[in-house]
């Protein structure tokens, strides 16, 4: 992940996703911040050492005192669970913009 796909996935919020999102910007090389109509934001963020390592980050305190992580790093406490924590399927279940109409639908805060 470099600078240049940063900038191309804060294009892709401000323009594709414009009715939710009212300002992205990179405050680092490989981070994103997406701040949404609702007052809450999205934190995402790429290894700049292991290549498809991520993690998000959606912080709701102000409104509901709520905080949505996923991250796609190997937890070692998971490894032999026959299924995902709930957080990481209802997550990766819905689409960015069902993410901010639908957060009651997701597990419950950390």
């Amino acid at each position: 992940m470099s600078l240049r796909d940063v900038e191309r996935l804060r294009e892709i919020a401000e323009v594709e996703f414009a009715d939710i999102v009212v300002e992205a910007f990179s405050p680092g090389i490989n981070e994103l911040r997406i701040i949404l109509t609702d007052g809450s934001f999205v934190d995402v963020w790429f290894s700049l050492k292991l290549q498809g390592r991520y993690s998000f980050h959606w912080e709701r305190r102000a409104i509901d005192g709520t905080i949505y992580r996923h991250d796609n790093a190997p937890h070692r406490r998971w490894e032999g669970a026959a299924v995902k924590p709930m957080c990481q399927k209802a997550i990766s279940a819905l689409s960015p913009r069902q993410l901010c109409r639908n957060s009651s639908h997701l597990c419950g805060p950390y």
